[in-house]
């Protein structure tokens, strides 16, 4: 389950670099589906 959640805590950083990184370019709509993701994973 550790190596799991690892797994998971490192997909969201991506996952958020990703976002930052095209927030000039693409904007909100990718903001939004990062945050509902984020709290997806807060939820369980």
């Amino acid at each position: 389950m550790i190596i799991g959640f690892l797994q998971q805590n490192k997909f969201l950083s991506f996952f958020k670099t990703i976002i930052k990184n095209n927030i000039s370019k693409k904007g909100d709509m990718l903001n939004i589906i990062a945050f509902k993701i984020e709290n997806n994973y807060k939820l369980v």
